[in-house]
């Protein structure tokens, strides 16, 4: 019994452990540039783990420094997790305009 349902666990997808998932918003959360980490989503199918997620940085952040961020967090994950596959979506964050009376 116990053997085919760790088979079957490993033929369906599922959301990684609460741990998992706290180590993975701690990479994220890291470098001082990031203002905030959303929509994390993560399942593991068969022996990948898959990660995705949205950075928030200033919207002043040049593009490439953003993006220089986003693939060191990518590379963190990577290294932290075998099997993984990581995507991040870089959002700028935007300060509150001012309405016009």
């Amino acid at each position: 019994w116990d053997i085919g349902d760790e088979a079957m666990h490993h033929l369906l997808d599922r959301e990684l452990p609460e741990e998992e998932q706290t180590q993975i918003l701690a990479i994220a959360n890291a470098p001082a540039e990031i203002l905030e980490v959303h929509d994390l989503r993560t399942r593991q199918s068969g022996r990948t783990k898959f990660v995705q997620m949205h950075l928030v940085m200033q919207g002043s952040t040049p593009l490439s420094k953003a993006h220089q961020i986003g693939e060191q967090i990518e590379a963190e994950i990577e290294d932290a997790f075998h099997d993984v596959d990581v995507l991040v979506h870089l959002d700028p964050h935007t300060e509150a305009v001012n309405e016009l009376p």
